[in-house]
């Protein structure tokens, strides 16, 4: 459980460029920061099993998570931050590449990208504002798009992963940090209506 910082960027965890961290079955909660109060990443962080919510700053759709996260599934992200970018023509199920109106937030190849609201792209080649992509990554459907829909980089699209946005966070309804009954370290406990109760899993990363 990492609850209770205070950082100008990164409250609860910052990872710097070229570096990288992996946080499973954790709890990011009541950090403070102007962004990233929750997770601020230059680098590469992969997530499982782990509720990031309810912290605060004042970049509100950046305030739980900014920069490069790698979800494996099964998150719950309160504020997942808005699109990266969008498309800047529309795509047939076909096509074999897409273009995009701003490719300067892009990572190094390869990385995934997820197209409108559900199909994932696995970006091989960067070209401009054109980007080479295998269709379906991840068993998603391959469907049609139309310009102007949203290409999001955030990684919190994996299976089991349930988000809430700016102006309608996701409260995972965290109970006051304490030490457990039959346990010796603080935790934020979950009450019986939480949205996160039963949405783990044991294999959701895999190393």
């Amino acid at each position: 459980t990492l609850t209770g910082n205070i950082a100008l960027n990164g409250g609860a965890l910052t990872v710097g460029e070229d570096s990288q961290a992996t946080l499973l079955n954790n709890t990011i909660t009541l950090n403070q920061a102007s962004v990233g109060a929750g997770i601020y990443s230059t680098g590469n962080v992969s997530i499982a099993n782990t509720i990031v919510a309810v912290n605060s700053g004042s970049n509100s759709p950046y305030i739980d998570v900014s920069g490069i996260v790698t979800s494996h599934g099964n998150n719950l992200i309160g504020v997942r931050r808005p699109a990266l970018t969008s498309l800047a023509g529309d795509v047939a199920v076909e096509d074999g590449t897409i273009d995009v109106s701003d490719a300067s937030g892009l990572p190094a190849v390869p990385f995934v990208l997820q197209l409108g609201g559900s199909e994932q792209v696995l970006v091989t080649v960067v070209s401009g504002q054109t980007l080479t992509v295998v269709r379906g990554h991840n068993e998603t459907e391959v469907v049609a798009h139309a310009v102007g829909d949203s290409v999001r980089l955030d990684g919190c699209f994996a299976e089991g992963d349930l988000d809430g946005t700016s102006s309608q966070p996701l409260d995972p309804q965290l109970s006051p940090l304490a030490v457990p009954m039959f346990g010796q370290i603080p935790v934020h406990a979950l009450p019986a209506d939480s949205p996160a109760v039963d949405a783990g899993n044991a294999q959701a990363y895999q190393s």
